[in-house]
């Protein structure tokens, strides 16, 4: 039997909600997950938001007695991380600073705060919702963080970018300039990852001569000015844009290994050939690259180019399809005739292939549609015998 020590660290390990349900196997598994150190309350485990307000009043008060009734019987002296998920606070201002000093006292290394509202669309870059929450001026005492998540909660830049130990910083639903993003890199030395969700107001994004640290970067669905985004980073690994078509200009080295481009906001198609040919090309070194229907699309592409000729009738097999490239992932199809052409290219080239996953666009009739895909996957020759091709 492994002692309790060891039964602790195991548990840390796992995300809080599996850690719970730990406490099923046994009476002693009871004890132990409560000595996690990796703490996630979320009210979306409680609240069921399309059920009708007094049924959510009760929902919020249970989650509320949950968080009171866990953390009173808390004992351990340090955690390592403490995640909220609490929408609509402005009427529990004293319940959340409280929870957020309990994690403060307990020398938290990753603080993750979320106010957002579930009901808000992801999808509408247009809107935007005023911030829910401020972050408590004792938050900035704590110069041993780590890492911060804050989505819909106002923070003071000035006493922010005090925290030298910061390795990774989220921010969400927020109001956010380019200069503060300018900030953190010149003054949080450590910082390697950069997350900014659903935010607004940013001149554009500009990286410029950071600290060689900075290793993973997403930009998803916010909102700029001016729409560019320049990038020098040479040690950055993982690169995730979403949002609407920008003029790109990115010096990020061979070091890449994963970019994901979706542009799947975009409501028509423009003439932005130029701008996804420089993108891609910058990219050609990246070890995995996902990109979104949107750039198999007819566009005005800023050289000659015919792609019933380049994938139909040109036979060249690339080195890759040769030698290393087993998956293939497709979002958002909409079964255009160049989608098909270059899919039927990689299925027929793909010596190596394993796996290729269709996700079907959600504008498409996927009843009326699916089984012409499927009809057409089933007879299409295949270079790999061992390929598999699923389509949703």
């Amino acid at each position: 039997m492994l002692p309790d020590c060891i039964l602790f660290l195991i548990i840390s390990l796992l995300p809080f909600k599996d850690a719970a349900r730990t406490c099923i196997l046994s009476k002693r598994w009871c004890h132990v997950w409560r000595a996690t150190k990796n703490l996630e309350f979320n009210e979306n485990f409680f609240v069921k938001h399309n059920e009708p307000e007094n049924d959510r009043a009760i929902q919020k008060q249970s989650f509320i007695d949950f968080m009171r009734q866990w953390l009173e019987n808390y004992q351990e002296p340090v955690m390592d991380r403490f995640f909220l998920k609490f929408s609509s606070p402005e009427n529990f201002w004293g319940n959340v600073e409280g929870w957020i000093a309990f994690a403060i006292q307990h020398n938290v290394k990753d603080l993750g705060l979320d106010f957002s509202d579930p009901t808000w669309d992801e999808n509408n870059m247009d809107v935007q919702h005023v911030a829910q929450f401020d972050l408590p001026p004792f938050v900035y005492m704590l110069r041993t963080l780590e890492s911060i998540h804050l989505f819909s909660c106002n923070f003071r830049m000035p006493d922010l970018i005090n925290f030298s130990a910061l390795k990774e910083v989220s921010f969400g639903w927020m109001e956010l300039r380019a200069k503060i993003v300018k900030a953190l890199f010149e003054n949080c030395n450590m910082l390697e990852r950069l997350s900014l969700k659903h935010c607004w107001n940013l001149d554009h994004f500009y990286l410029s001569g950071v600290k060689p640290r900075l290793k993973i970067l997403v930009l998803d669905k916010c909102q700029f000015e001016n729409e560019w985004v320049g990038i020098e980073a040479p040690n950055l690994r993982f690169f995730k844009y979403s949002g609407v078509v920008a003029a790109f200009d990115l010096e990020v080295g061979r070091n890449m290994e994963e970019a994901d481009i979706d542009f799947g906001v975009e409501d028509e198609f423009n003439p932005f050939g130029q701008y996804l040919y420089n993108l891609l090309e910058t990219l050609y070194t990246t070890r995995v690259l996902t990109v979104c229907s949107y750039t198999l699309q007819d566009y005005d592409f800023p050289f000659l180019f015919n792609p019933t000729e380049f994938w139909v009738h040109n036979v060249m097999v690339y080195s890759c399809l040769k030698s290393s490239l087993k998956v293939v992932e497709v979002k958002g199809f909409r079964g255009k005739k160049n989608e098909f052409f270059l899919l039927n290219y990689l299925i027929q080239c793909g010596r190596v292939m394993e796996r290729m996953n269709i996700n079907v666009s959600s504008e498409v009739d996927a009843d009326e549609n699916m089984e012409l895909y499927k009809l057409w996957l089933q007879g299409a020759p295949r270079g790999s015998p061992s390929l598999q091709i699923s389509i949703c």
